[in-house]
């Protein structure tokens, strides 16, 4: 299965208006409402990344990750028991199937969504760093206060109840490799692992899907939404905190994948992170493996990691 990518991700909000208003504060500009769903883009190509939908209580309803051609899906269907292919009622159109992964959770695969033309970013910084100076006569760009500049959905946090089951599902139906794993005690009982798309010699983010089995968690950890650069991340923070909106982790770096981070709170209780300067891997690096006790959560600071998933 050729998955390009994650498209966009479903959530059901019991409180739709303030949903709304803190995705716009995260940067996400609204498209289309139709019916009790409202569509979010970002600045790049992909003509929405979060739908926001009116329920009777919050929870993660979907994800979707976009595939090369409809052959995909007709592979979903033969393979691995995906339901029949059903039109998008969304902005570009396209046609998706159905599958669940061992959680219950719905996974989509959509293909044939009319893209956008991506906004323009802000300028690149150029840094002077050690002996390499290449900014001479010249002051930084400075970036504006306000949400982030989002450009498309990297990657998100997923609890799992059965991380066996889960890891083989999502190696053997969507074909994700792993970049690290995390074991506790013996080096055979996994509890977490970050997932890579399989592009071969295509370089891809560190992961596109993280997974951790934690006691009586299941569910969404966190979606996370890149951006061009940390000075974008450090602005939209203090934008951010100015409009009052609930910290869940300052800005930081995680050690596996190296991106600088940064997550947040919505009213509905889903954890927003930015993200930046991911590492990129083809299908040739091999998975790291680390003990659980000897992890850190954010290589800049000292802060309890029972915050981050608090």
């Amino acid at each position: 299965m050729a998955i390009k990518g994650l498209h966009h991700i479903h959530l059901a909000v019991q409180d739709l208006s303030g949903g709304i208003a803190f995705a716009q504060d995260f940067g996400l500009h609204i498209v289309d409402t139709i019916g009790p769903r409202t569509y979010l883009r970002g600045l790049g190509r992909h003509p929405y990344l979060v739908v926001l939908e009116q329920g009777t209580h919050s929870a993660f309803t979907g994800l979707s990750f976009e595939v090369e051609s409809a052959a995909d899906l007709d592979n979903a269907i033969m393979r691995h028991g995906a339901g029949a292919i059903r039109h998008l009622g969304g902005p570009g159109g396209g046609v998706a199937v159905d599958l669940r992964d061992p959680n219950g959770f719905t996974i989509s695969l959509v293909h044939g969504v009319a893209e956008r033309t991506p906004d323009p970013l802000p300028p690149s910084l150029l840094l002077n760093q050690g002996y390499d100076k290449p900014r001479i006569g010249n002051t930084q760009e400075k970036s504006p206060l306000g949400p982030p500049p989002v450009i498309r959905l990297g990657h998100v946090g997923i609890y799992v109840q059965d991380w066996q089951a889960s890891d083989a599902w999502y190696r053997d139906v969507l074909g994700l490799i792993p970049s690290d794993l995390i074991h506790v005690g013996d080096e055979n009982i996994k509890v977490g692992g970050f997932y890579r798309l399989n592009r071969g010699d295509e370089f891809v983010d560190h992961h596109v899907v993280g997974m951790f089995g934690l006691p009586g968690k299941q569910g969404l950890h966190h979606l996370s939404l890149e951006v061009p650069n940390s000075e974008a991340q450090f602005m939209a923070h203090r934008w951010l905190t100015q409009r009052q909106r609930n910290e869940v982790w300052g800005v930081g770096r995680h050690p596996l994948g190296s991106h600088v981070f940064d997550v947040w709170k919505d009213p509905n209780g889903f954890r927003y992170e930015t993200f930046s300067d991911t590492d990129l891997l083809n299908a040739t690096a091999p998975a790291g493996l680390h003990a659980i006790q000897h992890m850190e959560m954010d290589l800049w600071s000292d802060r309890d990691v029972q915050n981050y998933f608090a």
